[in-house]
């Protein structure tokens, strides 16, 4: 019984996630796994996919310029579609992206500080703040 409980929850958490399966079926032909991890090449880089729900949210690790000097450090991206362009997760990309969205437009100034702001991991929600904004302007 805990055994048929323990692959209910994988199953329910992939579903919410957008990997059910792990992924191998259902995912656009430009993603790809690594150790279990799923990837999209993109301009001979590669973005780890986080979050396929709504949009496609990316982490990618890079170098960021600090006050003196650039340090190795994750920068965020999306995009429309697991085909699309990926942009940086900025509130400026976001509005010009989903201009026909006013709902979500609007709670990108009244939500959202700043850029950083966008990837803020809500654990009780268990997703991030940007992914449950665009979640509730899309009702």
């Amino acid at each position: 019984m805990k055994t048929f409980n323990l692959v209910l929850t994988f199953i329910f958490i992939g579903v919410m996630t957008g990997f059910a399966g792990t992924g191998r079926q259902g995912h656009h032909p430009g993603i790809h796994e690594k150790n279990g991890i799923a990837y999209r090449t993109f301009n001979k880089g590669d973005y780890r996919v986080l979050d396929t729900v709504g949009f496609y949210l990316y982490s990618h690790q890079q170098l960021v310029q600090g006050m003196k000097i650039a340090r190795p450090g994750t920068v965020y991206y999306f995009s429309t579609d697991g085909g699309s362009t990926i942009l940086p997760l900025t509130i400026t990309n976001l509005e010009k992206t989903y201009t026909a969205n006013h709902t979500f437009c609007y709670r990108l100034h009244t939500d959202f500080n700043s850029d950083n702001d966008l990837v803020t991991w809500l654990p009780s929600l268990k997703t991030f703040k940007i992914k449950y904004a665009y979640a509730q302007s899309s009702k």
